[in-house]
């Protein structure tokens, strides 16, 4: 796992695109983002295991493992980040964490990713949440989940952690 530093404010995709985060951008002289004002932190905090695709590092989604996991943190919750240098690496640290049975287990990524998770979580109580930052995102688009923003596919996401999870 790579700790990041605890957040003070959420950080907004909205602000920062796609690239790697700064909160000279995000933050304004309030102390929140724009595009979160009234965000409040959780009242029920979750243990989550965030999974950030290798292959994301770069290209056009470079980034956006960091910055979902920020949000996350910023709105209360114990984030444990998984970034691996390959596929192989990151299969085996998400084995490891979904044996200590977390809250839930995040996919940062596409399809591929998709396909890790589904396999790590199979047999076990801990649902999957997925956060699309891939090419195709095939699966997003089936489950309604917005391929195309990931500040709002976060949004669900953080709603959905309030509820029982639901099977598919």
């Amino acid at each position: 796992p790579n700790p990041l530093p605890p957040a003070t404010v959420p950080i907004c995709l909205e602000c920062t695109g796609s690239k790697p985060y700064s909160r000279d951008k995000s933050v304004l002289s309030g102390g929140e983002c724009r595009h979160n004002r009234g965000m409040t932190p959780t009242s029920d905090p979750k243990r989550l295991v965030v999974a950030i695709n290798p292959s994301a590092r770069f290209g056009a989604n470079r980034g956006v493992g960091a910055t979902m996991v920020e949000r996350l943190r910023a709105l209360g919750h114990e984030v444990t980040d998984l970034i691996e240098p390959s596929y192989l690496d990151l299969i085996a640290s998400a084995r490891r964490e979904i044996a200590t049975r977390p809250d839930a287990f995040v996919i940062v990524g596409g399809d591929g990713m998709v396909n890790l998770g589904t396999n790590v979580v199979a047999g076990t109580k801990v649902p999957l949440g997925l956060i699309p930052a891939g090419t195709g995102n095939d699966m997003a688009r089936a489950l309604g989940i917005p391929h195309e923003n990931q500040e709002a596919a976060l949004d669900i996401l953080v709603e959905a952690l309030g509820r029982p999870p639901r099977a598919i």
